[in-house]
């Protein structure tokens, strides 16, 4: 799931995608749960906050 939630979000590059949140609470996945494993991926830095 967070996979998807990754891939569908908005960002600079894609403006047009979704919100994190909007995402999370239509998958019915905790925001910290796919947080968490965007930040456990393999050579990822983490998070960026805006």
């Amino acid at each position: 799931m967070c996979h998807f939630i990754n891939a569908e979000k908005a960002t600079k590059i894609r403006p047009g995608g979704y919100s994190v949140a909007l995402l999370c609470r239509t998958l019915r996945v905790s925001r910290s749960t796919c947080y968490s494993w965007l930040d456990a991926r393999p050579g990822h830095q983490g998070r960026s906050r805006p």
